[in-house]
This record gives C-alpha cells, structure tokens and sequence, in this order.
C-alpha cells in the first residue's frame, strides 16, 4: 500500500491516496511514519489542506512524532488555504 499511495503523491491525487489508506486499514493493516508522510506530501500536492490536517491528527493519535519535514509539508497543504493563520500556527510549534 505504501508504494501505491506514494504514486498518489506524485500525481498529487489526494484522493485516491486517502482511498488507498482507508483500504489499508480496512485490511488490518498498520500504517507507519513513511504513510503518513506520504498521504500528507499526496494532499499538499493537491491542495487537500483540510485532509492533511486529518492526516497529521491521525498520525498524532497513534503516537508517531511529527518531525520537520511533517510540518514543513503541513505548512505547504495550508498555504492554499485561504486562511493563512492555520500554516502559521503549525510554523509556530
């Protein structure tokens, strides 16, 4: 799942990668740093700021640690947001 979410990332279809994601789960499978890394690069590329904020929440909740490359993409999702506080509060943690 992960080689085919990262094809995602490179077309930025954000929402098959979420698609594939959600499969991934579905089969019991475990998603791991490289995933969520993945589907957040897949929904900055596609300006899918709303779900990489989801991403970056579910990635939070199974306790994987957000480095500076997790926030860097974050910020990239948001700044197609029209509201730019949000990219600026994730600069700021």
């Amino acid at each position: 799942f992960n080689t085919l979410i990262s094809a995602c990332e490179m077309v930025s279809d954000w929402n098959r990668a979420l698609a594939l994601f959600k499969e991934m789960q579905g089969e019991g499978l475990t998603p791991d740093a490289f995933t969520f890394r993945a589907l957040l690069r897949a929904c900055a590329g596609g300006e899918g700021y709303e779900p990489a904020l989801q991403v970056f929440e579910g990635m939070q909740q199974i306790g994987l640690k957000a480095d500076a490359s997790t926030y860097t993409t974050l910020i990239s999702a948001c700044r197609h947001s029209i509201d730019w506080r949000q990219s600026y509060a994730l600069y700021q943690r």
